[in-house]
């Protein structure tokens, strides 16, 4: 096997959520692929950093060659295009198909600029970068469920929450709720912001009821994450949901509809109380085993075999 796989990043995996392509990295270094993790260093991150990936910085001069592949963001239009000028093989990794035009004009330009495969996140981001019309080919890597998102039993009454992509539907959708059932009033809502990820797991765990205010997803993992954990999901799937989101797993309600999630926030408190959840609980696990380490290692590798066969 000659050449490298460059998956470039622009600081710890706590930046943008890069953490998918630390985990694609590592995996592909265990197989037994040339593959690193490119690091391009940016004002305002930090420069030093571990990984249990490989990992290299991007130094002035560094020469890129037609044995090399480089597999890109969606949404970082200067480096798409700085190595769109090099004789490297150019792979776009989509991990949510609504940031695509951030970094590409169109989707003709995609291929125009020499990007001409794609791996996705979901069968949903796949569909729409499809839909777009993008013709060339579109490989599925599901990412893992990381493994501190572990099912516990002994929930409490209270309901976790991530505030970040919809701060100002979190405050009105506690605040509706309060005023429909004042009898629940008192049910404490758990905020899930700037947690690692332990803290985060440790939240849902203890947590019966996860309120999902994804929105513009590529996937959504911390549905996926809350149902590993044994929570009951309730509230919205953010469109990428749809890879995995139906009516046994959780309460889901449609786009805009807060009455609505507010309504099915309080009947799946009545049903916890009661002792009723059980049977979701167990569709949420079952669901979370799509999103395994060994699904994902799968369709990283079969992946990348077509991928370096079609040089």
């Amino acid at each position: 096997m000659s050449g490298t796989i460059y998956y470039p990043m622009a600081g710890p995996p706590s930046a943008g959520g890069q953490h998918v392509n630390v985990a694609h990295v590592r995996a592909l270094a265990e197989a037994g692929y040339k593959a690193t993790l490119l690091h391009i260093p940016s004002d305002g991150q930090p420069t030093d950093f571990a990984l249990d990936a490989p990992l290299l910085r991007l130094e002035p001069g560094m020469k890129f060659t037609d044995q090399d592949t480089v597999v890109l963001p969606e949404p970082w239009r200067g480096p798409i295009e700085a190595f769109a000028q090099t004789p490297a093989r150019k792979i776009v990794h989509c991990q949510n198909p609504f940031y695509l035009f951030h970094g590409f004009d169109d989707i003709r330009a995609v291929r125009r600029q020499g990007y001409h495969q794609i791996i996705t996140c979901s069968g949903y981001t796949a569909q729409m970068v499809q839909a777009f019309g993008y013709d060339g080919a579109v490989h599925t890597v599901r990412p893992a469920v990381s493994p501190e998102f572990r099912f516990a039993a002994g929930k409490k009454l209270q309901i976790a929450y991530m505030p970040r992509k919809r701060g100002v539907e979190t405050v009105y959708l506690q605040g509706l709720f309060r005023s429909l059932y004042p009898e629940l009033a008192a049910v404490p809502w758990i905020k899930i912001d700037g947690c690692s990820r332990a803290e985060c797991a440790e939240i849902l765990r203890s947590s019966a009821i996860f309120a999902s205010f994804s929105w513009f997803e590529g996937l959504g993992l911390p549905p996926l994450e809350a149902m590993a954990c044994g929570s009951v999901v309730v509230g919205l799937h953010g469109n990428g949901g749809l890879d995995y989101a139906h009516e046994a797993n959780g309460f889901w309600v449609g786009e805009g509809d807060y009455n609505q999630f507010a309504h099915k926030l309080a009947y799946a408190i009545s049903r916890f109380q009661d002792g009723g959840l059980a049977a979701m609980q167990q569709q949420g696990l079952e669901t979370v085993q799509r999103y395994g380490e060994t699904a994902f290692r799968t369709a990283l590798l079969d992946t990348w075999q077509s991928i370096l066969a079609a040089r």
